[in-house]
């Protein structure tokens, strides 16, 4: 396998102004050189184009695609430059969000001499100022990750490369259209249910937690693309009955998701009743369903977890 092949970078950019430049800096700081960067601006009403385009003008691995209207997905901007990706290898990255500068050269050593289909590491969680918030560094692990991360799932979308040709060999090879949020994970997940994945500790972005970012502003959509994941892994009965543990949490992480929008609505009965049947998935499930009290004991318990 070559060495040195071309990594096609992917990020969609909606009214990004105040972001992206930092984006593509962090790109074009990367040790690993041989990568082409598409930026889709998803019909933005800002200057996001004319930044891009300006970077464009001065680094020739940098390409804008515009599109004319918003589509209002993520799934759908990413779906415009897949077909534009010449890379044997793909990654992404928001337009809001950092990367190491040894990011691409770390991953791209390990993919390339594992023979993994998809890698993805940790990162940390920074604020609006690049303040750090926390963290996250799933186990290192190599192989049929599947039932793992459908009991957790931990793959953070601009952490990950993946072969090209493990999307291709996908029945649907893109992005969930309909999923608003979550579109990584079902893509992700419909990697790993049949290929080899390699995860790693090492902390090698930022990922940029924003009140206006669209998990906060929709997040009636929270649970879409988990739960897209669950329908078709319970359709195949074999990959059902292989992975009945992992389905049991995920069935749980659902439960929370509701919950955690019955709680914003102040409904704390609501938020009890859909937790009650998964509350001995295991102790913090427990805990979650206690928490559903009183919004103060609620509030206290999500402030261990940073997402």
């Amino acid at each position: 396998m070559n060495s040195n092949p071309l990594i096609s970078i992917i990020t969609p950019a909606f009214n990004a102004s105040a972001t992206v430049s930092q984006t593509i800096e962090s790109v074009i700081a990367q040790t690993y050189l041989n990568w082409e960067l598409l930026i889709v601006d998803d019909g933005s009403t800002d200057s996001t184009s004319a930044i891009i385009s300006d970077f464009a003008t001065r680094d020739s691995r940098i390409h804008l695609i515009q599109l004319k209207e918003n589509t209002g997905l993520p799934s759908r901007a990413k779906n415009a430059a897949l077909p534009k990706a010449t890379g044997e290898f793909l990654a992404f990255i928001d337009a809001d969000d950092l990367w190491l500068k040894e990011k691409l050269a770390i991953q791209i050593a390990l993919i390339v001499a594992s023979r993994a289909d998809l890698c993805y590491t940790g990162g940390w969680y920074v604020d609006e100022t690049l303040a750090i918030k926390g963290k996250f560094s799933p186990p290192h692990a190599e192989g049929w990750l599947f039932d793992q991360l459908l009991a957790q799932y931990n793959i953070n979308n601009q952490t990950v490369i993946l072969k090209r040709s493990a999307l291709v060999a996908l029945d649907e090879p893109c992005f969930n259209p309909d999923i608003t949020i979550g579109e990584d994970c079902d893509l992700f997940m419909r990697i790993a249910r049949t290929g080899k994945l390699l995860s790693l500790p090492d902390k090698l972005i930022y990922y940029r937690l924003r009140k206006d970012s669209i998990s906060m502003a929709r997040i009636n959509h929270l649970d879409e693309g988990l739960a897209e994941v669950i329908r078709w892994t319970e359709v195949d009965s074999i990959l059902a009955k292989r992975c009945s543990r992992g389905l049991r949490f995920a069935h749980a992480k659902i439960a929370f998701y509701k919950a955690k929008i019955a709680m914003k609505q102040g409904n704390k009965m609501a938020a009890t009743a859909v937790l009650y049947p998964v509350m001995f998935t295991s102790w913090k499930y427990t805990i979650l369903t206690i928490a559903t009290c009183a919004h103060f004991v609620w509030n206290f318990c999500l402030r261990f977890s940073v997402r």
